[in-house]
């Protein structure tokens, strides 16, 4: 599907997002984990802000999201592409980054609120509720790491808001591909019952979170509930299934 030159540019902007360019070292880019040592501890970042990664995902977790978007593309799965939780754009600029490499029109969606992780109000004793970092990266600083990367285009919708209300809006149309990096109980839930009705058939959903009891329990219960029975694959801390009707 990619040629060489192709791979070569989509294996940069893997590498880039997490930061494995300037902080890897000697460490294979396998077992890398940006926030596995030093550089954050005690819920803390040791990094100036500018220095933080784009992304916290390991390369297993960004090739994923790369066979994903490739095999909807290569199946012909009509739709844009949504990540919910984006934290500083890094999975959004490797959908863009992919999307500039197919000379896909899809639209790509940043959904966020742009304020950090909301505590939990139905999960009593959602871990997450204790995290004494909320993830918090504002619109302003997201677009501009990604206008840096040289994605920010017509083609990226920006939508900020809690997603109990933020993602019922009509800038959401058919999509291919939903990406949930919510973390908490009551977020992945809210996620999942405003986008999935408008996920086509074939399409596929990815949840960064399958290790967090609340996301978990979110994706088993709506699974549920909906009478979802398509295969839920486990891959590392990331679980998906493609939308069977």
């Amino acid at each position: 599907m990619l040629s060489e030159i192709e791979k070569s540019y989509i294996e940069l902007i893997k590498r880039s997002v997490n930061k494995y360019i300037y902080y890897g070292s000697e460490k294979p880019i396998e077992e890398y984990q940006t926030d596995s040592d030093e550089r954050y501890q005690d819920f803390a970042w040791k990094l100036p802000r500018a220095a933080l990664p784009h992304s916290l995902l390991n390369a297993d977790q960004l090739s994923l999201l790369e066979e994903l978007v490739i095999d909807v593309e290569c199946r012909g799965i009509a739709g844009g592409l949504i990540e919910a939780g984006v934290w500083r754009g890094g999975a959004i600029i490797l959908m863009c980054a992919l999307n500039k490499v197919f000379g896909s029109k899809r639209v790509v969606i940043a959904a966020d609120s742009f304020a950090g992780i909301p505590r939990s109000t139905e999960m009593s004793g959602d871990p997450v509720d204790s995290w004494k970092d909320r993830w918090v990266a504002d619109i302003k600083e997201v677009k501009a790491t990604i206008d840096r990367y040289g994605l920010l285009t017509d083609r990226l919708i920006f939508i900020e808001g809690y997603f109990r209300e933020s993602l019922r809006t009509d800038l959401i149309g058919r999509l291919a591909l939903i990406r949930i990096d919510a973390d908490s109980y009551e977020s992945t839930s809210d996620a999942l019952t405003s986008l999935y009705p408008k996920l086509n058939v074939g399409g596929v959903v990815l949840i960064d979170d399958g290790h967090l009891p609340g996301c978990l329990l979110a994706v088993i219960e709506f699974r549920k509930y909906n009478a979802i029975r398509s295969e839920l694959i486990c891959r590392g801390n990331n679980i998906y299934w493609i939308r069977a009707d």
